[in-house]
């Protein structure tokens, strides 16, 4: 029976460490790209992340297309909206309590602007 002990402590030790890990949307920071930009867009910034801890996908998306619609970003800005993007995907994905015609309208709005031209 031994054998089996250090088998239940690893489990429970990898169970605990699981529970306590975030969520991939929790981890989203856009701020300090955004250091150099300008007012309106750090405020829209601030808002996206306020959003995703809130688990308010879809507010957090338009607050993302505003800033890639309304504001010049740069490569980097770019790449961490896509990050984001890519994040909340996964958050949203198979969740259907998340899951809204607006947010997937937003969401390919997005897409389009940070894949295409801004």
């Amino acid at each position: 029976m031994k054998p089996l002990a250090p088998w239940l402590a690893l489990s429970a030790l990898a169970l605990c460490s699981a529970c306590s890990l975030e969520s991939p949307s929790d981890e989203i920071e856009l701020q300090p790209q955004f250091e150099e930009a300008s007012e309106e867009a750090q405020d829209l910034i601030q808002g996206v992340e306020r959003a995703v801890r809130a688990r308010q996908f879809e507010a957090a998306v338009k607050n993302l297309n505003r800033v890639a619609s309304r504001h010049k970003i740069s490569p980097r800005q770019r790449a961490a909206m896509i990050e984001a993007y890519e994040q909340i995907m996964n958050e949203v994905d198979g969740d259907s309590s998340l899951e809204t015609p607006g947010l997937y309208r937003s969401m390919a709005e997005l897409s389009q602007r940070l894949h295409g031209e801004n």
